[in-house]
């Protein structure tokens, strides 16, 4: 439902920016991205982040304010505001002829970019961060769906390089969490294991970037082995 996907997110963000500001180590991946993208505190992303939090706010009943500081912030750092929503590729939607996204995946889009708008001088070196951690985390998961799929023990995402967001004890989690979720084995729940691997090897979200899990082929070597 997308009203409690909604919830779910805004509440994740409150949660994560509540850890920084009380300078917790984070919990979760999704803590892990926010921290990292917040950095070090300063007077300045405490503004910006006061204001953030009061339109994170499952209970508003549209993102035009979010939408309006987005559009405000990312003008006042670059010059002009971003206009594409980066994880889908979507333009919708004109606002003083210029358009914005109004996908399902846009409220997250403004939210990260206002986490992230004054540690860099161009959107693109912006964007390189934000694909650092997606792609981070889809081969975390993939080394442990692949590691579940083989039954062998995991390859953990440290262990092939050195990630910027997932720090070790979060990394271990990652296996952990999947090995529980997935439980005993069944050939049905095998055949769904391989098709979400199959799915995520074949990601094809952030166009223009070389996709990190590429480089790392026994990350979903069960696909190798089956034809599908």
């Amino acid at each position: 439902d997308r009203m409690e996907q909604r919830v779910f997110l805004f509440n994740s963000y409150q949660i994560a920016i509540s850890s920084w500001i009380n300078e917790k180590e984070p919990e979760s991946l999704f803590e892990a991205k926010v921290l990292n993208y917040l950095g070090d505190i300063s007077k300045e992303k405490v503004e910006l982040i006061n204001s953030l939090r009061k339109l994170v706010n499952p209970a508003l009943p549209s993102t035009n304010s979010l939408r309006d500081l987005y559009i405000e912030e990312t003008k006042r750092y670059f010059g002009e505001p971003l206009r594409q929503c980066l994880n889908c590729g979507e333009v919708a939607d004109t606002v003083n002829g210029q358009c914005f996204p109004d996908c399902s995946c846009c409220e997250r889009f403004y939210i990260d970019t206002l986490l992230l708008v004054n540690k860099f001088i161009k959107p693109n070196e912006m964007y390189k961060e934000m694909f650092r951690f997606h792609q981070e985390c889809l081969l975390g998961y993939m080394f442990a769906i692949n590691a579940w799929l083989i039954d062998e023990e995991p390859t953990l995402v440290t262990d092939v390089l050195t990630p910027v967001f997932i720090r070790q004890q979060l990394v271990e989690q990652i296996p952990k969490q999947v090995k529980r979720l997935l439980g005993t084995r069944t050939q049905a729940k095998e055949w769904l294991a391989g098709c979400l691997l199959r799915t995520i090897k074949g990601n094809r979200s952030w166009k223009l970037e070389d996709q990190m899990i590429n480089l790392y082929p026994e990350a979903s070597s069960w696909l190798s082995f089956i034809r599908m």
